[in-house]
């Protein structure tokens, strides 16, 4: 048999707490955002006061927590890295018109010129169809046709009248091609060919191992603080009760040395022990408070000031799942191992690249 704490209730937290909204204010108002997550604002002793449940926080946590909202866009990168790696096999179509027209000058001295140019115009449209494939073949068809025009013209001796551009015979090609590429050693057969698609799957699923990490680290601390805020506002509960019992022994005291059934040294060890007393409770406040500033700052709330008190209570659980089991489900679902196991994937990705290189 197997003893946990009451944390074992943050692996079920945490699938609850994706399924809550977004917030995109980074000061959104208190009452509003407490609500939306099923917390309830109370005045006592003129300071707001949040009573909150393990899951609650969890749940606030993870959708507030400013680190998860920037590693989650590494993930979109990652995504669409894998759909530009995905689309290298599909085919494409290109559709290119270009128009070109050019004049090249003759010097020829007659009676009539002192010189002559000749040249072109011409339109060539084209359409080109390509499909690579994952065998590293890649088969292209190509259409394309060209209307081409002579022209000419003459510059006349002085006096004379230019004769202009003078269009000459037309020309006609039509051409349709096609060629397969075929690739010996280097980028040949599916497994080279596949190897950037492999990588970009490897690479997206590392990234979701990581938010993963994050998350359960995320979790981990909030846990251990909510409760150490438990055990914190015991130990001022319990400082208060002491430093109320010195009070009235001090009192009981004060009132047997006036009836002469006590030393003066007795009250004077009371009056101590009080001010031991007050020094805890000074110091277990004070632990209070730093608790909860630690809690709203990983509620992303550093801001706002309230208090937070939680209503859960450790509780002792009982496991009777043997303990192979148990480490097996550890490896099997423990993100550490698997982006270990991730990244060997990677590195033998790698070696294929450079085997194929």
């Amino acid at each position: 048999m197997i003893r946990i704490r009451f944390v074992a209730l943050v692996a079920a937290a945490l699938v609850v707490a994706r399924g809550a909204p977004l917030h995109a204010q980074q000061q959104p108002d208190l009452e509003a955002l407490l609500k939306s997550y099923g917390f309830q604002l109370k005045q006592e002793d003129g300071r707001q006061v949040v009573d909150v449940t393990l899951k609650q926080v969890l749940q606030l946590a993870l959708e507030r927590n400013l680190t998860l909202k920037s590693i989650r866009f590494g993930e979109t990168i990652a995504q669409s890295a894998l759909r530009a790696a995905s689309d290298r096999f599909t085919p494409t179509l290109t559709n290119t018109a270009d128009y070109n027209r050019t004049l090249v000058p003759t010097l020829s001295v007659t009676p009539s010129t002192i010189a002559n140019f000749s040249g072109t115009t011409g339109l060539t449209l084209s359409s080109q169809f390509t499909k690579p494939t994952e065998t590293g073949l890649s088969y292209s068809l190509k259409y394309s046709e060209r209307q081409a025009n002579a022209i000419s013209n003459s510059i006349p001796i002085s006096g004379g009248a230019d004769t202009g551009l003078v269009s000459g015979s037309k020309l006609n090609i039509s051409a349709l091609t096609g060629s397969v590429t075929v690739p010996f050693g280097q980028d040949s057969g599916r497994d080279f060919n596949a190897i950037p698609q492999r990588r970009a799957e490897a690479v997206l699923q590392g990234s979701k191992l990581t938010i993963l990490q994050n998350q359960l680290t995320l979790v981990q601390s909030t846990a251990s603080t909510y409760w150490d805020l438990v055990a914190a506002i015991e130990n001022r509960s319990v400082q208060e009760d002491a430093v109320k019992l010195s009070e009235q022994l001090l009192q009981d005291n004060r009132q047997r040395l006036q009836a002469g059934v006590l030393s003066p040294f007795d009250v004077q060890v009371s009056e101590t022990q009080l001010a031991r007393d007050k020094q805890g409770l000074a110091a277990a406040r004070a632990d209070v408070l730093r608790i909860e500033d630690l809690a709203r700052a990983l509620l992303n709330l550093p801001s706002i000031d309230f208090q937070v008190r939680p209503v859960d209570r450790p509780q002792v659980h009982q496991i009777s799942e043997p303990f192979p089991n148990l480490l097996k489900r550890v490896y099997d679902y423990s993100p550490d191992v698997r982006q270990l196991e991730n990244q060997l994937k990677i590195n033998s990705l790698d070696l294929r690249t450079a085997e194929n290189g």
